[in-house]
């Protein structure tokens, strides 16, 4: 059975494979991903077998924000604090980071998967030329959204700072914004 330091090992090395921080989230990189989410599942079990040990739920909640399950992470955490018996101010500032980034990908209204693809489709500039700013991101979203919500879903885009293909590609799908 690993111990804690080694399930901590292993989803530093996820964690540096993933390639981002906190505070850019998009879909880990693929290669990160297998040790993330066995990481996760490992923490998981510990967690249930000794489910008093502070330190592993802060853990957990870091392998699931690197999974981007905000809710999950925001559980894990406050479970943590009460564990701990107290609340400083880094992890209210860590819930209120984790509590705006659910925010934000709600309102996106669009999955990590469905960003990534987004993006790649963005990516190809093989469809230039169009006179909606926004056509190849309507196109995207049309074949892969009900209409309301491919509408609702431009709208939050906008919001991001996504007024054409290029500036949601740079600013949204990239993570200049989000």
């Amino acid at each position: 059975m690993a111990t804690l330091d080694d399930i901590e090992n292993l989803l530093a090395e996820g964690l540096r494979l993933a390639n981002q921080t906190s505070a850019a989230r998009r879909l880990p990189a693929a290669a990160s991903v297998p040790l993330l989410i066995e990481a996760r599942d490992r923490l998981r079990e510990h967690v249930k077998r000794e489910p008093m040990a502070e330190r592993a739920w802060r853990t957990l909640s870091r392998a699931e924000e690197a999974l981007l399950a905000y809710s999950q992470a925001i559980a894990a955490l406050e479970r943590a604090v009460i564990l701990s018996g107290t609340r400083d101010k880094r992890d209210r500032k860590r819930l209120a980071v984790l509590l705006t980034a659910a925010t934000e990908w709600d309102a996106l209204g669009l999955t990590p998967e469905e960003l990534e693809e987004l993006g790649a489709a963005l990516a190809d500039d093989s469809a230039t030329g169009a006179t909606d700013p926004l056509a190849r991101t309507r196109a995207w979203l049309h074949a892969h959204r009900p209409t309301g919500d491919a509408q609702r879903i431009l709208m939050a885009l906008s919001a991001k700072g996504g007024v054409d293909d290029r500036s949601v590609l740079s600013r949204v799908v990239r993570g200049a914004t989000l």
